[in-house]
């Protein structure tokens, strides 16, 4: 019984869940919509920067049944955006002048940020060069934000097949540290009028960019700290 108490209340969970996705997302074509979407078209227009932010008007959260203010040309208000939301669907409100009549408009909204593009396609364990990557400004939900690879990357190995063009996401591939504990490392110290090498081994693990620790023969020190700069090549600090 109890067993059968737990279906059904999911299943009722479940309907409630569906039936508000369907609400996010009507498509209205009465006239009364019509009649008010370019004024919610110019207020977006108004209030969204398009530099930082890119959008797309869903549609009223129900149907429109009647014009706002009982007329096709009243006035009324339109609010709600809000930038430092970090909402993927923002809810506008419009109002009659009088403030009797109210309907609320979905608009989905993306920031634009710098992510990392694979410029080929690659296969499941095949290995992503710096060079075949390149960085481009997309939009992206803000929620999701986290789930880009930034840079930098180092050396990368697809965990599944990605397309030319698509952006990097951090579950897509797996960051290999190039240099591992126990490598031994070529280091390099340079300046304008000389340029110094030793022959190192690596006591900590780094991807390119981070720092480790190694040993050297050659330097009296008992340790020192260098930047990974590729496969067994590692900077000075």
């Amino acid at each position: 019984m109890q067993k059968s108490l737990r279906i059904l209340f999911f299943l009722i969970a479940l309907c409630g869940f569906t039936y508000s996705l369907d609400a996010l997302a009507v498509n209205d074509t009465s006239p009364f919509w019509i009649n008010l979407r370019p004024k919610v078209e110019q207020y977006l227009k108004s209030n969204v920067n398009t530099q930082i932010f890119s959008y797309k008007l869903d549609g009223p959260s129900v149907p429109m049944k009647k014009f706002l203010g009982n007329v096709p040309n009243a006035p009324v208000t339109i609010s709600g955006f809000n930038p430092r939301s970090k909402r993927h669907i923002q809810s506008l409100v419009a109002r009659s002048k009088n403030g009797k009549d109210m309907i609320t408009i979905n608009v989905k909204v993306w920031k634009y940020r710098q992510v990392l593009v694979a410029t080929k396609s690659y296969k499941a364990g095949e290995i992503i060069h710096d060079t075949e990557i390149k960085r481009e400004r997309r939009a992206v939900r803000e929620g999701e934000w986290f789930n880009y690879l930034d840079p930098p990357i180092g050396r990368v190995t697809a965990n599944r097949p990605i397309k030319a063009g698509s952006a990097l996401r951090i579950n897509s591939v797996t960051q290999k540290k190039i240099i591992q504990s126990g490598d031994f490392v070529r280091l390099v110290k340079e300046s304008a009028v000389l340029k110094l090498e030793f022959r190192c081994q690596a006591l900590t693990s780094g991807i390119v960019g981070d720092t480790i620790t190694l040993k050297c023969p050659d330097i009296k020190k008992p340790s020192i700290k260098a930047v990974v700069e590729d496969f067994g090549l590692a900077r000075l600090l």
